[in-house]
């Protein structure tokens, strides 16, 4: 066989016809005489033109996957760890499907998944991207970090039944697919091409037998299975989809871990510093008075009844540790102007109440995001870029989301699991290069439960297959009704008393940055350990080696395809509604005479396919005025 050549043979084709059964291997279609022998694993890169290596496509199927490998090259620079996990998979890729990677929040597990992503569709191994996340917020991120660092188009958006072909895949919730029978759907979508599934906070798979059972079903068939956590793994009942587990111990078996304590060492994540508050909070509870500090021993329900109190609005103990934390925000926005604060509330309406307080306390109101909804995933995002002092969120920032401008953080939550005390951590440890001071601020209560977690921090404790304590399913159940039940506790008065501080131990635009960034890198320079900030470096290159005219001051974000999509189905359906207003027709007949254009639904068509049913449809609109309806415009 000649190693060198591109092209299969007219009787390899022949061959690989019969082998097909006359169908396409991809869509199941008959084969006419036009179809196409394919290789699985690109010519490009290194694919043998081996009848081992060949698929028998139709012509559609064929250049629908061309189009989807051809991404742009990888450039973004991968720290030390993640390059070692990239080798790593690579290594392994061809003997596993799942990979579990454990990496503290912050230290970038995005941006090494969506590396091992961008590999495996360069390669051809993958046609198709399922990112899993806990939240909808999570995944309108996965879609925007994607596009930018990868150039992999995912839609956040996706509601089924199929995927857009103008993208390389969907970002959808666990929830989602564990709802009705989305997990038959997903199954069918992840076994019909060649796909990678990214299960992002993987332990979510274990907390509810539903979501578990429903990812084992859905994503069985899926070429490859990256499993990603950023907290430890806490004890339940059932064990973990996908996940392999010590046989003799129970303990699962990460692929690779990279812990906080690491990670402070090699100036990956900021040290947190955790102040905690004491004083006394006194409530009446079935007609008794009861006063009490955060030094005196009580039971559980005692416990939870006391740091509910002091978390109150009525009182005075959470204003005051409001008012402490955005007094050190103050000072730390005079070194780093858009710093930020964060304020993880109970619920919608103890948030609501939480932001009342702040706008009091600092004249100017916080930005609220209190519930799983659109809308504040577009707050949260515009936070993100804004420069805004304070965010008020209940579960929403828990985990996953990325805001490396946060410094100060305040936990007004009565959740005292650790998993989710990790989390919430877990937003402030985001470093950047342009500060010399990356020290964050995380002001709690002083109960022991969360001083406890705030001592062992850096500990990440693997997942065991074990019993969960009764204790803890009854705790988590009385906080999930203590507003509900009859003798629920009234607060008279709360004060804050300052405990012990828990710790562990010229313009640049974007482009110039990254260079500075990259140089520092391949010299070895680690910024912080030799004092050295990327302006300095940037400022040095520019000095030395100017920038080509040709690398643009300003650089424009090139959007992710799925707004360009959204905005231009936003001007369909404007068009739609217009043509209905004007002509009297039905909007379902208009629907109807567009998809007749190319035989698809709008939210199927690609970028092109909506700017030419749009042309379309303005030229019906056209066409109604010339007949003399009514002249108007679409809102």
């Amino acid at each position: 066989m000649n190693q060198d050549k591109r092209h299969f043979s007219k009787g390899d084709k022949a061959l690989l016809y019969v082998a097909a059964d006359g169908k396409c291997q991809q869509c199941g279609r008959l084969l006419g005489d036009n179809f196409h022998a394919d290789h699985k694993i690109p010519y490009g890169h290194g694919g043998p033109t081996d009848i081992v290596n060949a698929q028998a496509l139709c012509p559609r199927c064929n250049l629908t996957k061309g189009g989807k490998s051809m991404l742009p090259e990888w450039k973004a620079t991968l720290r030390d760890w993640q390059q070692d996990a990239f080798n790593d998979f690579q290594s392994q890729s061809l003997s596993r499907r799942d990979y579990l990677l454990v990496a503290t929040p912050g230290s970038g597990k995005t941006r090494i998944a969506l590396r091992i992503a961008h590999w495996l569709f360069q390669r051809g191994q993958i046609e198709q991207l399922i990112v899993v996340t806990p939240t909808s917020h999570l995944r309108t991120q996965w879609a925007d970090e994607a596009a930018r660092l990868a150039g992999i188009q995912l839609d956040p958006n996706w509601d089924g039944p199929t995927i857009n072909s103008a993208m390389n895949g969907i970002a959808i919730t666990y929830q989602m697919v564990a709802m009705g029978s989305n997990d038959k759907l997903q199954r069918l979508i992840a076994g019909h091409r060649k796909t990678l599934v990214i299960l992002d906070e993987i332990h979510h798979a274990g907390e509810q037998r539903r979501w578990g059972d429903a990812i084992q079903h859905s994503y069985e068939l899926a070429d490859y299975r990256l499993l990603l956590s950023g907290t430890p793994f806490r004890s339940d009942n059932f064990p973990i989809a996908f996940v392999n587990y010590d046989p003799q111990t129970g303990i699962c078996k990460p692929d690779c871990t990279y812990d906080y304590g690491t990670a402070l060492k090699d100036d990956v994540c900021r040290e947190v510093l955790f102040p905690s508050f004491n004083g006394r909070v006194e409530y009446m509870l079935n007609g008794e008075v009861i006063n009490v500090s955060f030094d005196d021993f009580v039971d559980e329900t005692g416990g939870s009844n006391r740091l509910r109190m002091a978390l109150s609005t009525s009182g005075d103990w959470i204003k005051d540790v409001i008012t402490e934390a955005n007094g050190e925000l103050v000072r730390i926005r005079k070194e780093q102007p858009d710093a930020a604060g964060l304020i993880i509330a109970i619920d919608q309406r103890h948030a609501c109440d939480i932001a009342t307080l702040v706008k009091d306390i600092t004249s100017e109101a916080p930005i609220i995001a209190i519930s799983d909804e659109p809308k504040s995933s577009e707050y949260i995002k515009a936070f993100r870029a804004s420069k805004a002092p304070w965010l008020v969120a209940v579960k929403m920032v828990s985990e996953g989301v990325d805001i490396p401008r946060l410094r100060v953080g305040v936990y007004a939550s009565n959740v005292t699991s650790e998993l989710f005390f990790r989390q919430a951590v877990g937003r402030f440890v985001r470093m950047q290069t342009d500060y010399e001071d990356q020290t964050a601020y995380f002001y709690i209560p002083e109960d022991a439960r969360l001083i406890n977690f705030a001592r062992q921090i850096k500990e990440e404790r693997q997942h065991a297959i074990e019993e969960l304590e009764q204790l803890e399913l009854e705790k988590d159940a009385y906080l999930d009704r203590v507003d509900t039940i009859e003798n629920a506790p009234t607060l008279i008065q709360a004060t804050a008393e300052e405990g012990a501080t828990i710790y562990d131990s010229d313009t640049f635009p974007a482009n110039e940055l990254e260079r500075a960034r990259m140089v520092a890198y391949q010299a070895g320079v680690r910024l912080l350990e030799h004092r050295v900030d990327i302006v300095t470096v940037a400022k040095i290159l520019r000095a030395v080696v100017p920038m080509a005219d040709d690398q643009a001051i300003r650089v424009q974000r090139e959007p992710p395809l799925y707004e360009t999509l959204t905005r231009l189905r936003r001007i369909y359906n404007r068009n739609v509604n217009y043509l209905a207003h004007i002509t009297r027709a039905e909007h379902k007949q208009i629907h109807l005479d567009c998809k007749f254009v190319d035989g698809k639904w709008a939210k199927e068509c690609n970028e092109r396919e909506l700017y030419a049913r749009i042309q379309y449809l303005k030229e019906q609109i056209n066409i109604a005025k010339k007949q003399g309806v009514q002249d108007g415009r679409p809102s």
